[in-house]
């Protein structure tokens, strides 16, 4: 049977379910079994039952929960506050003013929790009402939070890249690493446009304060270094080789929980609030790869992604021109999907594709990344922005027109990595411990 009737009936089987409110990981796993029963024969999906074990049972999976609870133990003890307030001083008098706060906060934390959303939630919650209290427009904030929040998905350690490693075998460490300088590139995109339009309209913030004295700068530094301490040691530990990846997400943990007690904001409801979200994150992540593990054996034993990898090369098209065309593709499907579906979906038949057009899977690990947090900010279904309205009471639309320009923006980020590589390549190669 053709690869297009293969994958268009998946997917008419695959929205049926959605529509009937079917959990993601519940639909995928049902299209896989349907199509192994009708389309490859009885008995097969039996098969099917054992072959999420191999991924499952991978390490790599096995920093999810530790990276998930590290982060909420930041988020729950209040340490994200502290990471906002040490961070105003530094980045209040550029142009934009405590919009930039939004944007160096997001990044900062990202780079402890992880994930998208908790990033934009956790530092929306402070910058929110402050701001708007202090005259700053509400779409522009909600513009910032909104991008910038998406960089809790490139700065390491990233959920996204976790669950790439685990699917596609590709070292996590490296692919940590490979996110670094375009999570930094993206941050100073956002801040750069921030500074721009601030000139331009000046009316959208208000006058500028009085410039930090040297004093506030230092007493700053006690709520910035130790999360950044924390950062430091955690990404520094996976770079230089000190540890795997696993040992990096305990040392997380243990070092979120010591700075949360020495602040004493450790109580057993921290405790009990960030294990039942890590749980909670970790179960649904894992119940999505069962699905989507399923599926991949599925179109496996259709021949789907060695059809297709053997269609589009008998094309004879660039492998450029293919790779715009994956880009399309996941653009649209971000105005479906949530992220890490969206990869588990795609990467059965996209990721073989990848490697028979010679492209790097670290690079594309990252450039995929790079591709969910467009999803993130894509309606209808962007999460970012939903987060937000809700946080701020603001009608959706107000967060879609503010988060725009951080779209296109995105966009431009994505056009560099693509036309340099090195950007993503390069840092990896000098790791220590390859």
């Amino acid at each position: 049977m053709s690869v297009a009737i293969v994958i268009t009936i998946s997917l008419l089987i695959l929205f049926t379910l959605l529509a009937t409110g079917q959990y993601v990981g519940a639909a995928v796993g049902l299209t896989a079994l349907l199509l192994l029963h009708f389309m490859v024969g009885p008995g097969k999906e039996l098969l099917a039952i054992i072959t999420p074990w191999s991924t499952l049972n991978n390490f790599v999976l096995l920093a999810l929960p530790g990276f998930i609870l590290m982060g909420n133990i930041i988020m729950h003890s209040g340490l994200g506050s502290r990471l906002y307030r040490g961070i105003s001083p530094w980045v209040s008098r550029l142009p934009g003013g405590l919009l930039h706060t939004n944007i160096a906060s997001c990044a900062a934390f990202g780079a402890i929790c992880g994930s998208s959303v908790a990033t934009a939630a956790t530092i929306g919650t402070m910058a929110i009402p402050e701001q708007t209290k202090l005259g700053y427009d509400k779409t522009f904030i909600l513009g910032t939070l909104a991008g910038a929040g998406t960089l809790g998905l490139m700065i390491p350690p990233s959920i996204s890249l976790i669950v790439y490693a685990a699917l596609t075998g590709e070292s996590i460490g490296r692919l940590f690493i490979g996110g670094i300088i375009p999570g930094v590139m993206l941050a100073a995109l956002f801040m750069s446009y921030t500074a721009i339009k601030s000139i331009q309209q000046p009316d959208l913030v208000p006058p500028a304060t009085a410039t930090p004295s040297l004093k506030e700068l230092a007493l700053s530094l006690r709520n910035l270094w130790p999360v950044v301490a924390l950062l430091v040691g955690v990404i520094g530990s996976i770079y230089f080789g000190v540890a795997t990846i696993i040992e990096a997400a305990a040392l997380g943990v243990v070092g979120a929980a010591i700075l949360a007690a020495v602040h004493r904001q450790f109580g057993w409801q921290v405790i009990r609030r960030s294990l039942s979200e890590a749980v909670r994150t970790t179960v649904m992540i894992n119940f999505i790869v069962i699905g989507a593990l399923v599926l991949q054996f599925a179109w496996g034993n259709l021949a789907v992604p060695r059809q297709l990898a053997s269609a589009i090369t008998g094309l004879g098209l660039s492998r450029w021109v293919v790779l715009a065309f994956i880009y399309l593709i996941y653009l649209g499907l971000g105005c479906l999907f949530d992220g890490i579906s969206m990869m588990v979906l795609t990467l059965p038949i996209i990721f073989p594709l990848i490697l028979s057009l010679g492209f790097n899977p670290v690079w594309f690990g990252v450039t995929l990344t790079l591709l969910i947090e467009i999803a993130q900010i894509t309606p209808p279904v962007g999460l970012n922005l939903y987060v937000l309205s809700g946080m701020a009471k603001a009608p959706i639309m107000q967060v879609v027109r503010g988060a725009i320009p951080f779209f296109f923006l995105l966009l431009v980020g994505l056009i560099l990595i693509t036309v340099f590589p090195s950007l993503i390549t390069w840092l990896p190669g000098t790791m220590m411990g390859k």
